[in-house]
C-alpha cells in the first residue's frame, strides 16, 4: 500500500514539480527493520542536497537519510555541551531528540517521523504538533499537495493547512 502511494507521489512530482523531482537523489537501502515505513520512504528517494535546490511547494526540502538519522544524535550530544539549551530542548522540543526529519523548511519546521511512536508529525514552532494516523496518510497529504502545478506560496500554504487539518490530529 505504501509503495503504491509512493509511486503516485513520484508520478505527481515528475509531472507537476519536475524542478524538485530532478534534484531528488535516487533511493537507497537504509537497512532498517522490516515493516519500518522509513525503509520504503528512503528506498523511494533519498532527499535533496541542500536548500539551494528547488523546494517542494516553495517551502520544503526532502531530507536525505544520513542527515535525518544524524540530526537527533547531534541534538542529544548538544545536551551535554549546552546545559541551558538542553533545558529548553527538553521542555519544548523533546520529541525532536528521537525523530527523523523527512521534509523541512529553512527554520527546520516540517514533517518528522518519531522513532518512538512510529508516526509522522508536523512540527511548527509555537503550535501543537499534529500527528498522522499512519505513514500512508502523510503520503496521501503529499500526493494531494503535488497533484497540480505549483501555485503562489500563499495558495500552497493555505492548501497545506487545509489538508493538514484533514489528514492529521
Amino acid at each position: 500500500m505504501l509503495t503504491e502511494k509512493l509511486h503516485q507521489l513520484d508520478a505527481n512530482l515528475r509531472r507537476h514539480h519536475a524542478d524538485v523531482y530532478e534534484t531528488l537523489y535516487e533511493g537507497i537501502d537504509p537497512h532498517l527493520r522490516e515493516g519500518d515505513p522509513c525503509q520504503a520512504w528512503f528506498q523511494w528517494k533519498n532527499g535533496q542536497q541542500s536548500f539551494i535546490c528547488p523546494l517542494f511547494i516553495g517551502r520544503y526540502r526532502f531530507v536525505p537519510f544520513a542527515e535525518a538519522q544524524s540530526q537527533p544524535r547531534t541534538m542529544r550530544r548538544s545536551i551535554w555541551r549546552d546545559p541551558m539549551g538542553a533545558i529548553a530542548t527538553l521542555l519544548f522540543a523533546r520529541r525532536s531528540l528521537f525523530s527523523w526529519p523527512l521534509l523541512v523548511d529553512a527554520a527546520f519546521d516540517g514533517y518528522y517521523f518519531s522513532r518512538v511512536s512510529r508516526r509522522v508529525f508536523h512540527k511548527f514552532k509555537g503550535e501543537r504538533d499534529r500527528f498522522f494516523g499512519s505513514f500512508e496518510l502523510f503520503v496521501d497529504l503529499l500526493i494531494q499537495l503535488s497533484d497540480s502545478p505549483a501555485q503562489s506560496s500563499d495558495q500552497m500554504a493555505a492548501r497545506e493547512v487545509d489538508l493538514l487539518m484533514r489528514y492529521s490530529v
